[in-house]
C-alpha cells in the first residue's frame, strides 16, 4: 500500500508528527505507521512500547525530542517529561496509579488498543527484561527528564582453549566479520575460497560456541564477534 493523502509511512518517531496527526483528525481521517520507510517495508523500531509509554508522558513545550541512545552494553531512552509531584522513581518499581502528563492523547491510546491498563508500562518493562533475562532496567529522574537504561544480557567469553581448535578457516570468518561487521556468505565464500554451505556450517558452528552473533535479520543485521581479539 502506498502512502496517499490518508497513510503516512514514517521510519522514527518525531514530535512534529502530532501535527499530521491533528490534520487527519481534523479532515477525513487518516493513518500514521512508524517502523515504515517511504515504500511501506518495514524497519521497525528499537522499542516500540517504551515509545508508547513516552509519547503521552512527554512535555511537549520544550520542544526537546524524545532520545534514544545505543551503546555496546546498553540503549537509553530519554524523556522531557516529568513525575508526578512527591513522586521518585522508586514509585516505578511498584504498583501505582496512572496518572499521564498528557491525558488525551494517552485515553486515545488507551481506546485504539496500544496501550494497555494506564500505570503497567513501568512494570512491564521490568517484567520483559526478566524474561529476557536481561537486567532489570534503570530508572533514573532530574530537573532535565526521566531517563530508562536497558542493559543487555552478559555474554560470557569462549575459552583460549577453544580458540586453539578453530583452525584456519573459521579464524578467518572471525577476522572478516571483526573488520566488516555486515560482511555477506556469499563475500565471506569468495574471500574465504570455500562454499556457501562450508561457510554456514562453519558459521552455525561458531554460534554454537559463543564465538559470533547475529544481531538483527539477513537482510539488516550485523555480525557481532565475542571473545579476545587474539583469536
Amino acid at each position: 500500500m502506498r502512502e496517499n493523502q490518508n497513510i503516512e509511512y514514517k521510519q522514527n518517531w518525531r514530535d512534529e508528527y502530532l501535527k499530521w496527526i491533528c490534520g487527519f483528525a481534523n479532515a477525513q481521517g487518516g493513518k500514521l505507521f512508524i517502523g515504515k520507510n517511504d515504500k511501506g517495508i518495514i524497519t521497525g523500531i528499537s522499542n516500540a512500547g517504551k515509545l508508547l509509554e513516552d509519547i503521552p508522558n512527554k512535555d511537549y513545550s520544550s520542544g526537546a525530542p524524545i532520545q534514544i541512545s545505543v551503546y555496546s552494553n546498553k540503549i537509553i531512552f530519554w524523556n522531557v517529561g516529568q513525575l508526578p509531584a512527591n513522586w521518585t522513581v522508586k514509585k516505578l518499581s511498584h504498583k501505582h496509579p496512572s496518572i499521564p502528563y498528557n491525558p488525551d492523547i494517552a485515553n486515545t491510546f488507551f481506546r485504539a488498543g496500544l496501550i494497555e491498563a494506564w500505570g503497567r508500562g513501568t512494570l512491564k518493562i521490568i517484567s520483559e527484561c526478566i524474561k529476557a533475562k536481561l537486567p532489570v532496567p534503570e530508572y533514573k529522574y532530574d530537573l532535565s527528564g526521566f531517563i530508562v537504561e536497558i542493559y543487555r544480557r552478559e555474554v560470557k567469553a569462549p575459552s583460549d582453549k577453544l580458540g586453539d581448535k578453530l583452525g584456519d578457516k573459521r579464524r578467518k570468518i572471525i577476522k572478516l566479520m571483526r573488520s566488516n561487521q555486515l560482511v555477506s556468505i556469499s563475500e565471506l565464500s569468495k574471500l574465504i575460497g570455500i562454499s556457501n554451505t562450508a561457510i554456514e556450517n562453519n558459521i552455525k558452528y561458531l554460534k554454537g560456541k559463543g564465538f559470533i552473533e547475529r544481531i538483527g535479520g539477513a537482510k539488516d543485521g550485523h555480525w557481532e564477534v565475542k571473545g579476545r581479539r587474539e583469536i
